[in-house]
C-alpha cells in the first residue's frame, strides 16, 4: 500500500486491468465494510477523450490532476456523472506513465508469478447493476458507441474486460467475473483458504469473510473464450 496522505492504496494486477485496493486514512463506520467503490476508464488519449465526449453531449468533469509531494503529476481523472452512482464512481483516467509500457510490465509480473494461487489469466467482466436498465444502455451507447456492443447490454473493449449491464435494484457494481487456468485448482485453495463460496457447473464464487460481501466469480477460459 502506499500513502498519499487522505488515502492509501495498492493494485493487483489481474492481466488486462488492475484492481485497486483504497483505504481511507481516518477510519469511519464505512471503513468496516468492504464494497465497489467505483472503476476507472483510460482514454487515449483523454484530450481526445473530452473533445469526443462534448461532441455526443456527455457530461464530464473537469480534469483534475493528482499530484505527489513532489509536485508531479501522476494521474488525471475526469469524472463521470451521468455513468457514476451513489457510491460507485466512473471516471476516465490518465496516467503520467507510458500506459502501454504500464500494462505490458504488469502483465509480466502475474504471467512470472503463474497467475498468483489462483491462476488467473484476466479479467472476462464488469458487471454493472441498473434500475432504469433501458436508460442506462443508451448512455453507454452514446460513450462506446454501438459497433463495440458485442451483445444486448454488453460492451467489449480494445482492452480490458467487457461491460455488461443487468437489471437490478440499485445502480452501481454488481461483481466481476475472472478467468482462470483450472477450476479444480482454484477449488482445492479455495477450500484450503476458507474461501469457498457458491458453486456452480462452470463457476466459483470467492467468499470468506475477508471479502464482506464483495461478488467475485471465477470460471474457466475455454481453448476458444
Amino acid at each position: 500500500m502506499t500513502d498519499y496522505g487522505a488515502f492509501a492504496s495498492g493494485g493487483v494486477a489481474m492481466g488486462n486491468c488492475n484492481l485497486e485496493i483504497i483505504k481511507e486514512t481516518e477510519r469511519s463506520a464505512d471503513n468496516l465494510k468492504s464494497r465497489w467503490a467505483g472503476f476507472a476508464l483510460e482514454p487515449e488519449p483523454l484530450r481526445k477523450s473530452i473533445d469526443q465526449m462534448d461532441s455526443r453531449g456527455i457530461r464530464h468533469g473537469t480534469p483534475s490532476p493528482f499530484r505527489s509531494n513532489f509536485f508531479k503529476t501522476l494521474w488525471t481523472t475526469v469524472g463521470l456523472p451521468d455513468f457514476s452512482a451513489e457510491g460507485s464512481q466512473v471516471f476516465l483516467c490518465e496516467y503520467t506513465e507510458d500506459p502501454v509500457t504500464r500494462r505490458r510490465l504488469l502483465l509480466e509480473q502475474l504471467q512470472e508469478h503463474d497467475g498468483g494461487p489462483l491462476k488467473v489469466l484476466g479479467i472476462k467482466e464488469l458487471i454493472l447493476g441498473a434500475r432504469d436498465l433501458k436508460r442506462i444502455e443508451v448512455r453507454w451507447e452514446n460513450l462506446l458507441g454501438r459497433e463495440r456492443l458485442a451483445s444486448r447490454s454488453g460492451w467489449e473493449l480494445p482492452a480490458g474486460p467487457a461491460i455488461v449491464l443487468n437489471q437490478a435494484d440499485k445502480d452501481g457494481i454488481l461483481g466481476v467475473l475472472v478467468y482462470v487456468e483450472s477450476l479444480e485448482e482454484v477449488r482445492s485453495y479455495l477450500k484450503e483458504h476458507e474461501l469457498l463460496g457458491a458453486e456452480q457447473p462452470a463457476a466459483i464464487k470467492i467468499s470468506g469473510s475477508q471479502l464482506r460481501g464483495l461478488n467475485i466469480t471465477l470460471i474457466e477460459k475455454s481453448g476458444g473464450g
